[in-house]
C-alpha cells in the first residue's frame, strides 16, 4: 500500500449552496471562454466561492480517502515507492530518497 494524497482526496463543502446556484446562472447568462479542440471543449474555470472557512464561502479542505494510507515505515526505514502527481510530488519522493508521512505534508501545502 501506498500513500494517496492528491486533489482528488480533498474536498471543501459549501456553507451555502446557493453560491452554486447563482455561478449556474452566471454561466448561462455570461458563459466563460472555452477552446474548442478536436477531442474536447476546455473551459475556463468559475472558482471564485469565497474565502475557505467563512460563512457563505467553503470550508477549510479536508482529506477525504484513507483506504490506502500506510502510516509510519518500521523503524530506520523510509518508503521508496512513488507517489502523488507530478505537480505535488515532495522533493523526497521525487529524488527518490525516501518518504514518510512527511510527504503528505508537503503534498496538502502545496495543495492549498
Amino acid at each position: 500500500m501506498q500513500l494517496d494524497l492528491k486533489l482528488d482526496n480533498i474536498i471543501c463543502q459549501f456553507w451555502d449552496i446557493s453560491v452554486l446556484e447563482q455561478h449556474a446562472r452566471d454561466e448561462l447568462q455570461n458563459p466563460r471562454p472555452q477552446k474548442i479542440l478536436s477531442d474536447r471543449i476546455i473551459y475556463l474555470s468559475r472558482n471564485d466561492f469565497g474565502i475557505p472557512g467563512e460563512s457563505g464561502g467553503t470550508s477549510v479542505p479536508t482529506i477525504t480517502d484513507f483506504s490506502s494510507a500506510v502510516g509510519e515505515p518500521p523503524e530506520d526505514q523510509l518508503y521508496i515507492q512513488n507517489i502523488q502527481p507530478d505537480g505535488y510530488t515532495a522533493p523526497e519522493v521525487a529524488l527518490v530518497a525516501g518518504w514518510t508521512y512527511n510527504a503528505d505534508i508537503w503534498n496538502f501545502g502545496v495543495m492549498l
